[in-house]
């Protein structure tokens, strides 16, 4: 590593912390904001939302703290494709289960994603539990993509790329899960409201008679 550019050897943890915070706040916000909306705008909010997460916090670690001192465009499509992820799960987790999302986001994408992905100890230093976690967590792959592109460019980065890919994957699932549940829902609605309506009627024809 250059301890000009990377003093602490955390720059791309950070990295991965500022990508994260905005990523599942954002994802949040539109679950709760747009929930009235249909899934097909709420995952267009959201894939808009993981592109300008990503280029402020590319941009900033870039251009400000100079912690991607090179492949910043691989580095910033993995990105991109990590933030979908977290985007995917918080607006179907927002869907799902409502106002636990929050909880279930920040165990997931902040107690779990943060001390399993080898940004402050590795793997070999953490307990067996996270250090397992390591292998398929979604933040150990960007992690470790990142610094191997940077600082140990002859290693592939496949595996790693991978596990990004599969928590999309898993993120795109649960979207389909979250949709097929607010349509059941919707046309459940749908099929009691006439029923409704002709209850009213017969109530006001009861009325009628007895008046």
């Amino acid at each position: 590593m250059d301890p000009d550019a990377d003093p602490s050897g955390q720059s791309l943890f950070f990295y991965l912390v500022a990508l994260t915070v905005g990523g599942y706040g954002t994802a949040i916000a539109i679950g709760v904001a747009a929930a009235s909306k249909p899934m097909r705008t709420r995952i267009g909010l959201g894939v808009g939302a993981a592109a300008v997460n990503t280029v402020l916090a590319t941009g900033i670690a870039t251009l400000v703290f100079h912690a991607l001192p090179s492949h910043q465009w691989q580095i910033g499509l993995l990105a991109f494709v990590y933030c979908l992820a977290i985007m995917a799960f918080g607006i179907s987790l927002h869907s799902l289960i409502g106002r636990f999302t929050t909880l279930a986001m920040v165990t997931l994408f902040v107690g779990l994603n943060f001390t399993t992905s080898g940004g402050v100890f590795p793997p070999a230093l953490q307990p067996g539990f996270f250090a397992a976690l390591h292998h398929f967590w979604i933040g150990a792959g960007l992690n470790e993509a990142g610094r191997d592109l940077i600082y140990f460019p002859g290693l592939g980065i496949g595996s790693d790329v991978l596990k990004i890919v599969g928590w999309v994957v898993a993120g795109g699932l649960l979207l389909c899960l979250a949709a097929l549940r607010e349509r059941s829902r919707r046309l459940a609605g749908e099929a009691t409201a006439p029923q409704s309506e002709a209850e009213m009627v017969e109530e006001e024809t009861e009325e009628e008679l007895v008046g």
